[in-house]
């Protein structure tokens, strides 16, 4: 109503899950089903952002669901950025389709591991969004096997360089597990 006041509090969560401030930096989207909303901004962001004529580097999402037919959610406006050229990848992983192997976006990165490679070396940021419990560890797991057979590290090594990437910002989770 005119005249009342409202008090509200802003506070800061200090989460790190944003786009780099260098849109020219590649950045991975890794996610699943929900998991896509905040994803889903960042492609939009850079979009935009390059239809105002800003160089914008790389953006590729790695996107899992049960079916297509039933949860692939905003299909048609990921492939219409893939077709603008706003999305350099889209690599979809379906885990229920009948008569059909289970496919998880982890073995996606795998299977795209020559490719990830020049990105991750060259500073691109990961961003893993939706389930806490089995994909963002498979994930980081799949991330360090990157690491492992192209870059020449060993276990260790890799473990520490996801450690030094989430320290500087370059490796976010937003993750969550239900009960």
């Amino acid at each position: 109503m005119s005249g009342q006041s409202l008090r509200v509090i802003v506070r800061t969560t200090g989460s790190t899950f944003r786009l780099p401030k260098d849109p020219a930096r590649d950045v991975i989207l890794i996610g699943l089903g929900t998991g896509l909303a905040p994803l889903r901004g960042f492609i939009d962001e850079r979009a935009a952002m390059r239809q105002e004529g800003v160089k914008v580097g790389k953006t590729l999402l790695f996107f899992g669901c049960r079916r297509p037919d039933h949860d692939y959610i905003y299909r048609e406006d990921l492939e219409a950025h893939r077709q603008r050229g706003n999305l350099d990848g889209l690599y979809l992983a379906f885990s229920r389709l009948p008569d059909q192997p289970k496919i998880y976006v982890q073995d996606l990165i795998r299977k795209q591991a020559q490719d990830l490679w020049p990105l991750l070396r060259n500073g691109a940021s990961v961003f893993v969004c939706g389930d806490a419990r089995n994909m963002a560890p498979a994930v980081q797991k799949a991330i360090q096997e990157i690491l492992v057979a192209e870059g020449g590290m060993t276990g260790e090594q890799a473990e520490q360089q996801i450690r030094t990437w989430r320290s500087e910002g370059r490796y976010c989770d937003d993750v969550w597990a239900s009960t």
